[in-house]
């Protein structure tokens, strides 16, 4: 248990955003686990941070979030009033030169969700003691039961179902899964489903329209679950996919060093997991997803035949799964960020 009292600050509390998601969860999981915590996303109005009286005020970055003047003047102000500081980093670019160089020299410490992404800042000269790893959660789900999930969508018991979900994203290759899903239809009595949000900018429109077109001239049985432009709740997501026979997260490297909220999601639905072996995907076990080095659509199809005909193979993933969602459940991440922002305290 602790007292300490930390401010995670997020600037798009409220949105449909991912990284909203992870502070809130990771808030909820820390409340739990002792810690009085402030969530706030207004880093230009500093006196309620003052009156809460933070230990350390923590920082959820991504480079659209906050204007570097502003990023700067919070850290600063930090500093001048006592207060630790530290940002937690959800991706990162070489390019960002001067977002980079506020946040290398003005937070005290630096959280990162995996391995890589440490190591790799340390090579741009970061001290190890400085930068810290903390994984990212993994939700714990209440389950909708498979079979009344399928009966309400209409899914008949002998359709093999591929799911695919995240953010309507270029480098998440919906297209890709429609593909491979083409090539699986002369063999089995198979739909893609799919449950996206579209952040409707230039290029991810590109993509809808790319993956449109192969649906429709491939003939391609698609479940849509919910509009595009409408956020669903994640515990309704998780049962949707729970109904799948396999999903698919054929992603291409965009080597941010970060780590996907998307395919935990997947893991804590209980699915067989087929994705691109790409770094990006480094930090979750290989036992619990089947990952395919090529990530080409037809080794992607082949993998989901795999999974569809061993029965082995499926058992022994979600087995695989509920173990990792137990170690790296939100409460056990909480812990272990109570036991760092502790002895960060402890030593500045």
């Amino acid at each position: 248990m602790s007292n300490l009292k930390i401010c995670l600050v997020c600037s798009s509390l409220g949105t449909t955003c991912g990284i909203a998601n992870y502070t809130e969860d990771l808030a909820k999981a820390l409340d739990k686990n002792g810690a009085e915590v402030l969530l706030t996303n207004n880093i230009k109005n500093f006196k309620h941070i003052e009156e809460f009286g933070a230990d350390i005020a923590v920082t959820e970055f991504e480079y659209t979030l906050y204007p570097t003047p502003d990023l700067n003047r919070f850290l600063n102000k930090l500093r001048r009033r006592g207060i630790t500081s530290a940002i937690t980093m959800h991706g990162w670019s070489d390019l960002s030169v001067e977002e980079n160089e506020v946040i290398e020299t003005k937070a005290d410490k630096i959280i990162v969700l995996n391995d890589r992404f440490r190591r790799r800042l340390i090579e741009r000269g970061n001290s190890p003691d400085k930068v810290m790893v903390i994984p990212m959660g993994f939700r714990q789900f209440k389950l909708e039961e498979r079979t009344k999930t399928r009966a309400r969508l209409r899914i008949p018991d002998d359709r093999k179902v591929v799911g695919m979900f995240g953010f309507f994203e270029p480098w998440k290759r919906f297209d890709v899964g429609a593909k491979a899903v083409t090539l699986l239809q002369k063999k089995y009595n198979i739909s893609l489903l799919v449950r996206s949000f579209s952040k409707r900018y230039k290029m991810a429109k590109e993509a809808e329209k790319i993956f449109g077109d192969v649906v429709k001239s491939e003939g391609v049985d698609v479940i849509e679950i919910g509009a595009r432009d409408m956020y669903l709740p994640l515990e309704k997501i998780a049962s949707v996919l729970h109904a799948c026979d396999v999903l698919l997260y054929p992603y291409q490297e965009l080597f941010t060093y970060s780590s996907s909220a998307a395919i935990r999601d997947g893991i804590s639905s209980f699915v067989p997991i087929v994705a691109s072996d790409i770094p990006f995907f480094d930090d979750i076990p290989d036992g619990c997803v089947f990952k395919v080095r090529s990530g080409g659509y037809e080794d992607m199809a082949a993998a989901i035949s795999r999974i569809f005909e061993d029965e082995e193979l499926r058992e022994e993933m979600i087995k695989c799964q509920r173990e990792v969602v137990k170690k790296y459940s939100w409460d056990n991440v909480a812990r272990e960020f109570l036991e760092v922002i502790g002895s960060i305290i402890e030593h500045i």
